[in-house]
């Protein structure tokens, strides 16, 4: 795959510089390109053709090879690499800044570097346009007031949570050394009233990683603790503080005491291992906690900004967690019960314990697994 993604990059290079002759066109396609794909900047793929009818192919993670590359009397690209295996692209589109070539069923586009410069820098700019509007609707707020936000053509469901104190820990599932203490926040957030769907990142970020994706309302999954932050980012939120986190799953200044998000019966609040038959479900369909909260116990475990690291049992405000570490806090239970996502490994327990709200684990924010979800979090303007 990354071998065709180099030569389809080679070919789109040439392509850029056909004429009716094509010693001139081996001429003119001198030069460097980068992959350009899904309207977003994808810079893990270049390619520098060379006079001498070498090209230097470079694909992150898969290092740089030196293929054969020459314009045939059609004037296609052809592309030979340092196993003589031989690649022939069609060209869809020419033009000053943008090359399309095809091979094989797939389609990539590159850019001259100078138009990649400009694109990101607009993109940049559009960014901040968005997030600037969210932030206008989202000023003010009362208790469990609930607001919608449009990000990128799809709605967002936000839950404003008041400033409070609450203590952190209660309700532990028997057996684990959590440790409980007193926190308080003192600011104001809205955090999204269900996990991010795969509508939703697909709309922002332009995929879908799921593998249960047969329902665009169920939350996306085989997402990276990256892959969760960088969508926060890119609508101007941020994933949420474990104490905010707990906070909110516990009702916030309306927190009724269950061990639960919203009930002490998880069935009626979460799907788990006994009710979502091996897979998640729609967000939203169960019962809302106090806060009109859906889904923090069971369905996706939801990754957490903090990393991961021992607390005390000192009273703390606005609490964010340790400086630096290898793992990240994850939160809430899945679908199929007990998990442990460590760095090296995944094993299972039976019961539904870790979808308490107490409960807290670490997770390895490099892997992408089919119950890692997440939710975000706007700060109060």
């Amino acid at each position: 795959m990354k071998r065709r993604i180099v030569f389809l990059g080679m070919l789109l290079i040439s392509l850029f510089f056909l004429s009716s002759c094509a010693s001139d066109t081996q001429t003119a396609i001198i030069g460097r390109w980068v992959l350009y794909e899904r309207s977003l900047i994808v810079p893990q793929g270049q390619v520098e053709f060379l006079a001498d009818g070498t090209a230097l192919v470079e694909v992150a993670s898969h290092g740089a090879m030196e293929v054969r590359w020459r314009i045939d009397e059609e004037n296609r690209l052809i592309i030979t690499n340092p196993s003589g295996e031989v690649m022939v692209s069609s060209i869809l589109e020419l033009t000053r800044t943008t090359l399309i070539i095809e091979d094989g069923g797939e389609r990539n586009v590159f850019k001259r570097p100078q138009e990649i410069e400009r694109l990101a820098r607009e993109r940049e700019r559009e960014q901040q346009r968005e997030q600037q509007r969210i932030r206008k609707q989202l000023r003010g707020g009362t208790d469990g007031e609930q607001r919608t936000i449009n990000v990128s053509g799809v709605d967002i469901d936000v839950i404003f949570v008041a400033p409070g104190t609450f203590r952190m820990g209660v309700g532990a599932p028997s057996g684990r050394s959590i440790v409980q203490r007193y926190v308080t926040l003192t600011r104001g957030f809205w955090i999204s009233r269900t996990p991010i769907t795969q509508a939703q990142y697909q709309a922002v970020m332009g995929n879908n990683p799921s593998n249960f994706s047969g329902n665009p309302n169920n939350p996306v999954e085989q997402v990276t603790w990256y892959n969760a932050n960088d969508f926060a980012q890119r609508v101007g939120g941020r994933l949420p503080t474990e104490a905010e986190w707990e906070f909110a799953a516990r009702g916030g200044n309306f927190s009724q005491g269950f061990i639960f998000s919203g009930s002490n019966t998880l069935r009626e609040v979460g799907w788990y291992s006994g009710n979502s038959n091996k897979r998640t479900q729609p967000v939203g369909q169960l019962r809302a906690n106090e806060l009109g909260i859906h889904d923090m116990s069971g369905n996706v475990w939801e990754w957490i900004a903090d990393w991961w690291g021992s607390i005390t049992t000192a009273a703390v405000t606005d609490p964010t967690g340790p400086n630096s570490g290898s793992d990240r806090v994850v939160r809430g239970g899945g679908w199929h019960g007990n998990v442990r996502i460590s760095v090296n490994r995944v094993a299972w327990d039976s019961s539904a314990e870790d979808a308490r709200v107490a409960n807290r684990i670490n997770g390895n924010p490099s892997r992408a697994l089919d119950f890692s979800g997440f939710r975000i979090v706007f700060d109060a303007e």
